[in-house]
């Protein structure tokens, strides 16, 4: 009795599981958020407006996570 080699080296068997088991994503638009600025008050922060507010990022890490579905 002798063992049989395996033609295929662990890298096509694993991207041949791969392909088998994942799906694909597409990107099919980007389009850039319109929201406007989160104002914070910060009179204090080099960045702040003449009645103290300083424009953050409108990011929200739960809809980022809901968007990317």
């Amino acid at each position: 009795m002798r063992a049989q080699v395996d033609q295929e080296s662990f890298g096509e068997i694993l991207q041949n599981a791969l392909d088998e088991e994942c799906a694909r994503v597409q990107v099919v638009e980007i389009a850039e958020d319109q929201k406007p600025a989160r104002m914070v008050y910060h009179p204090h922060h080099p960045d702040a407006d003449p009645n103290g507010y300083v424009a953050m990022p409108n990011v929200n890490p739960v809809e980022e996570m809901a968007n990317m579905n």
